[in-house]
């Protein structure tokens, strides 16, 4: 029997900067500069900066972990209840990153050419999450060269903004030096759903090649490449605009105002070429979820922690857990038709169950240092990760509140339904065994 085909890291580290070089990148573009204007890099800096001690912690997780998944991290330490949670959490949420970046690419789909203007862009948005269900179900192989071709095109419009930024730059712009606390504040869930996705090596940690030393090496170097890229990019974007522009703007406007401030006529005609790599990074970062986040329900059902269990890890011959895949979809295509695709109630059901998913991560390995790791370093790295997780739950809750609380119920809802399965399972595997 052939052996299963295995991720490199160059292939990991792909997959990560897919994720999170996907549309959130472009969608703060506008909100960032109205609501920080001048320190517009600040919530990426802030955020990033929290992160640091996360990424050192699963550096270390992944390493202690057979499995490098969050369940098998929370497992050890906290038990296979906080395995189940931190798991649940994220499988949960990311699928509304993956709807809001398909929406996203069919809105400038629809701009650039009219005749899909006839069909619903809910009707779109389906039409592309059938066609990922489908390329999902091919085998891993081909799955990194449609990761490798997405990667490509999405950095045309990254470059393009920092290269022109840097040669149309307005001081001007930097004049007004006002700290705007509160819109800082309500910027930071947006950075941390653009900083959603380090982790996705934890997700696929099976599927690497020599996964203890390469799943951690895929997170700090793609986590750092992405957040040198988000400072200079926000920064080269802010210092551009021509600010009147920016007052009425609307998110999926950035280029379009972008372009305008540097030009009212000779470059607006490549917009259609920016929109295209847009659109194609947005389909790259929703592939990239889909293609992980499956991995963390299939860990979940192979742990017999999900009712169903046995149908749910059925593979198909090219290795790919299809139900798992099919269950993702559905969650896909649910926040889309729920929320009508709303932009930041999307980041924030992302960022919070991410948030929830690093908390158990952070409090398991508050757990093994203080117990078996008696490292300076390491119970401060726990301290400060937790401290940072803190923070972030703080924000993402406010940011529910500022937006309307439905979706945080909903979303706390799905974690209760989720746990009341968990524990119909063990009750089905007690009177099995009985």
């Amino acid at each position: 029997m052939a052996q299963p085909y295995k991720l490199s890291l160059p292939s990991a580290v792909i997959i990560n900067l897919n994720i999170m070089l996907g549309v959130g990148i472009f969608l703060n573009s506008v909100p960032f500069a109205q609501k920080a204007g001048t320190f517009s890099f600040l919530p990426y800096l802030i955020i990033g900066t929290l992160f640091i001690p996360l990424i050192i912690a699963m550096a270390v997780l992944i390493n202690k972990t057979q499995d490098g998944s969050f369940y098998g991290i929370a497992k050890d330490e906290l038990g296979s209840f906080w395995g189940f949670i931190s798991t649940w959490a994220y499988f949960i949420a990311k699928p509304a990153s993956a709807g809001l970046m398909i929406h996203f690419c069919c809105h400038l789909f629809q701009q650039l050419f009219p005749v899909l203007q006839h069909l619903s862009i809910f009707t779109l948005d389906t039409l592309v999450i059938s066609v990922f269900v489908t390329l999902n179900l091919l085998n891993m192989r081909i799955g990194k060269s449609i990761q490798l071709s997405f990667l490509a095109l999405k950095t045309i419009p990254i470059l393009f903004i920092i290269v022109s930024g840097l040669w149309f730059i307005q001081p001007h712009n930097f004049a007004a030096m006002t700290f705007p606390t509160s819109g800082l504040i309500s910027a930071l869930p947006l950075a941390i759903y653009a900083f959603a996705g380090f982790e996705a090596s934890l997700s696929l940690g099976k599927h690497i090649e020599n996964a203890q030393k390469n799943a951690p090496r895929a997170i700090i170097i793609s986590y750092l490449i992405v957040l040198v890229l988000f400072i200079i990019y926000q920064t080269c974007y802010y210092g551009t605009l021509n600010l009147d522009l920016l007052t009425q703007a609307q998110p999926f406007d950035a280029i379009a105002i972008f372009l305008k401030s540097i030009s009212s006529t000779a470059l607006l005609h490549i917009q259609a070429l920016l929109y295209i790599c847009m659109g194609t990074s947005a389909l790259g970062g929703a592939y990239g979820i889909l293609f992980s986040n499956l991995w963390n329900l299939h860990n979940l059902a192979a742990s017999n922690h999900i009712p169903g269990a046995q149908i749910i890890t059925q593979q198909n011959t090219n290795g790919i857990a299809y139900w798992c895949l099919c269950i993702e979809a559905a969650f896909c295509f649910g926040y889309v038709m729920l929320t009508h695709a709303n932009q930041i109630i999307l980041q924030q059901v992302n960022a919070f169950g991410c948030t929830l998913a690093y908390t158990v991560s952070m409090l398991a390995f508050t757990a093994f240092v203080f117990k078996k790791f008696t490292k300076l370093w390491a119970r401060t790295i726990a301290v400060l990760a937790l401290c940072s997780c803190s923070i972030f739950i703080i924000s993402c809750v406010n940011g529910f509140y500022i937006n309307g609380p439905r979706a945080l119920y909903t979303f706390v809802a799905l974690l209760i339904i989720g746990a009341l399965g968990y524990r119909l399972s063990k009750v089905d595997s007690s009177a099995t065994v009985g």
